[in-house]
């Protein structure tokens, strides 16, 4: 019977606990929000630059969901007047916030943010809730609103039930696909550009729901069995520009993208090769 007790905490410890967390709400996403007041959840201008280069040292490289040099003017503008942001563009801030704060350390969070780890993640988390529910995310479909939920259900990983940020990553499919982020921008005609960040986010999608149906107990995911999109260029940031009509050509050797195009190549194994009880012998 220890045997048994100890090997369930074992695995709740690396899995996530299906217990409910302090901050934990009816569901993870869906519930009403309406009346927080998003200044009040607001860091300051100083914790917003902080929050913001934390999130460009540990996050970013591991995700690479967003256009830095595009979205640095929009951090620079919120520090100024974020209620100035468009509703979409405070839902990716605070979702930015967020995956910040979690990086850091107890030290870390009371010395940056003047509050303690677990107070601004609560924080936070409230801010991306009831952003995306001014944005009325269902029904409103944007990249950057995509680019909010993603980050928001990277957060949940080891903090939630497991089970139900599956769930959620479900819905994030859904909208994806209603998007056409299944079918590659090339072909559709876009931009070099948007064809770029397209991709960058469908991969994205599909670690998160492959490591999350996986955690469950399942080796299925939702995704539509017509996807097409291609995994993203070996590029730089730099490389990218909104609105250019040129091809981008992928560089040789190791650039921002590299520890991501790793991550895919392992997402692709596994959708391709779809092993019955894979699941069992990962876990």
């Amino acid at each position: 019977m220890r045997q048994i007790i100890e090997a369930e905490e074992e695995e709740q410890s690396v899995l996530g606990s299906d217990a409910l967390t302090p901050d934990d709400n009816v569901d993870l996403l869906l519930n009403d929000m309406t009346a927080i007041d998003l200044e009040d959840v607001t860091p300051s201008p100083v914790q917003i630059f902080r929050l913001w280069q934390v999130f460009l040292e540990r996050v970013n490289p591991i995700t690479k969901l967003i256009h830095v040099p595009s979205l640095q003017p929009l951090v620079v503008e919120a520090a100024a007047n974020h209620s100035s942001v468009a509703n979409n563009a405070q839902a990716l801030l605070f979702s930015i916030y967020l995956v910040a704060s979690l990086t850091m350390t107890e030290s870390e969070a009371r010395q940056m943010l003047d509050t303690s780890k677990e107070d601004a993640l609560k924080k936070f988390t409230a801010g991306v809730k009831a952003a995306l529910t001014k944005v009325n995310f269902l029904k409103n479909h944007d990249l950057m609103t995509l680019q909010a939920l993603i980050l928001y259900l990277v957060s949940l990983q080891g903090r939630y039930n497991r089970h139900a940020a599956w769930v959620l990553s479900g819905i994030l499919i859904r909208i994806a696909q209603k998007m056409g982020l299944h079918r590659d921008g090339e072909l559709l005609g876009l931009t070099p550009y948007d064809t770029e960040m397209r991709r960058r986010l469908w991969w994205q999608i599909i670690m998160l729901d492959t490591k999350y149906a996986m955690v469950s107990g399942f080796c299925d995911t939702l995704l539509p069995w017509n996807w097409d999109t291609q995994t993203p260029q070996n590029v730089n940031d730099a490389d990218l520009f909104p609105g250019s009509t040129e091809p981008v050509q992928p560089r040789e050797g190791p650039t921002e993208m590299a520890f991501c195009l790793l991550l895919y190549e392992v997402g692709r194994f596994i959708v391709e090769n779809r092993i019955p009880d894979f699941e069992a012998v990962v876990l």
